[in-house]
């Protein structure tokens, strides 16, 4: 628990770092680019994307809570560059969370398979699976059981896409991260 509290503290200390801020800045226009360019609509709640990436990358250079902040703004900026919908609160703050989630995997950690195997699982769980299931149900006036079961196939593929990517991404910024420092 106290791994815990420190990523944070730490990760809030590095936003009055102007470097931090910088590089979330670029994330958050790299998130909006990639929300609003790559991605397709299989059915009306079910959106395929690679923004993750941006998530992943947020944590790893910059701790959770700049995470937060790419996933939550980058979520609304996207979504006025390129309304689909409507834009869903709950959503946002699931986006914003899957940002933490990554932040506290990645943030001052090595990256390894394992590691990139769990977070993506803890990801897919908990924010897809469960947080957004349970905000796209109430939005959509249908059951959980009913929007979960149309959206498991689906999670279990981007789950396993999303541990390859993310391990490649990372490995690939490592560099970056080591300059950062």
């Amino acid at each position: 628990m106290q791994k815990f509290f420190k990523k944070f503290s730490e990760s809030v200390k590095q936003l009055r770092n102007v470097r931090t801020l910088t590089i979330g800045g670029l994330l958050i226009a790299l998130y909006v680019l990639l929300g609003t360019f790559v991605h397709f609509y299989p059915s009306d709640s079910i959106k395929i994307s690679f923004e993750f990436i941006i998530l992943a990358a947020a944590g790893f250079l910059c701790g959770p809570v700049m995470a937060m902040l790419v996933g939550g703004v980058g979520d609304i900026l996207a979504w006025l560059v390129h309304p689909h919908g409507a834009l869903i609160p709950g959503i946002t703050i699931a986006t914003a969370l899957a940002g933490m989630l990554f932040g506290l995997f990645f943030y001052k950690e090595r990256i390894a398979l394992p590691r990139c195997i769990t977070a993506a699982i803890a990801e897919t769980v908990v924010i897809e699976l469960l947080l957004k299931v349970a905000v796209l149900a109430s939005f959509y006036s249908t059951t959980f059981w009913a929007m979960l079961i149309t959206r498991v196939p689906v999670e279990l593929i981007m789950t396993v896409i999303m541990c390859f990517f993310n391990f490649a991404f990372l490995k690939m910024i490592k560099p970056i991260k080591k300059r950062l420092n």
